[in-house]
């Protein structure tokens, strides 16, 4: 395969790759690629002799600041790398060209497996049931809902060590800040409880000490065709 020299495209490429190898979810989870692009940074720091204390101080202090807008500091991790590849007598995009080779010419299930390791050692961080949009110039955030506060479950609910995995069903899940939430339509989806959100895709129930404690079937589709009660 030759390298493909338009970067759009290679974008293009790089993003139906993605959907193939990790699900809907994942590719399309901003947290999550975020922490990929994070792994890949430090590992081309620590190729180029940055040391493990300077690399967590530096976090530390990333992390004191104020969140910046993903465009503008997509921008400087790209004009960071043209740095550091004119310093190291590389191009920068010929590098990226030649990964993007690499990458595709080894089979699917090869990047699965390794990404499904690291999601196992917590390494995941789709979002759950509250999604944050990106922030906009001026630095507001647009929230999108897709659970409610409920009261404590009734009668009806049953245990999550029964629920079964191959049918979509309401959870109850404990630990938001907000008190328990009832999330609608989950499934079990590569290995953990998933939510759908039509803006945000699919998204991880059990987050940041969230546990999904109880399920509860979906109710039966109306009969007839919906127009009125029967």
């Amino acid at each position: 395969m030759l390298p493909i020299t338009d970067r759009n495209m290679r974008q293009a490429i790089v993003a139906e790759w993605c959907l193939a190898a990790f699900g809907e979810g994942q590719a399309s989870s901003l947290p999550q690629r975020g922490i990929r692009l994070l792994e890949e940074a430090v590992e081309a720091a620590q190729a180029a002799g940055c040391e493990r204390g300077m690399a967590h101080m530096l976090v530390d202090f990333v992390f004191d600041r104020p969140a910046g807008t993903i465009s503008q500091e997509l921008g400087g991790v790209g004009v960071t790398a043209l740095a550091l590849a004119n310093a190291a007598g590389l191009s920068a995009d010929a590098e990226e060209a030649r990964e993007v080779v690499r990458v595709l010419a080894k089979p699917l299930a090869h990047f699965t497996a390794r990404n499904q390791v690291k999601n196992d050692a917590g390494f995941i961080a789709l979002r759950q049931g509250a999604a944050v949009a990106e922030r906009d110039g001026s630095g507001s955030e647009q929230r999108e809902r897709v659970a409610t506060p409920l009261p404590a479950p009734d009668t009806g609910w049953r245990t999550i060590d029964s629920a079964p995995k191959d049918i979509s069903i309401d959870l109850w899940v404990a630990g938001w800040s907000d008190g328990p939430l009832r999330l609608p339509d989950c499934k079990w989806r590569e290995s953990a409880w998933q939510t759908y959100s039509d803006k945000w895709g699919w998204m991880l129930v059990e987050l940041n000490g969230c546990r999904a404690t109880h399920w509860l079937p979906l109710p039966a589709p109306p009969v007839g065709d919906g127009s009125s009660p029967v």
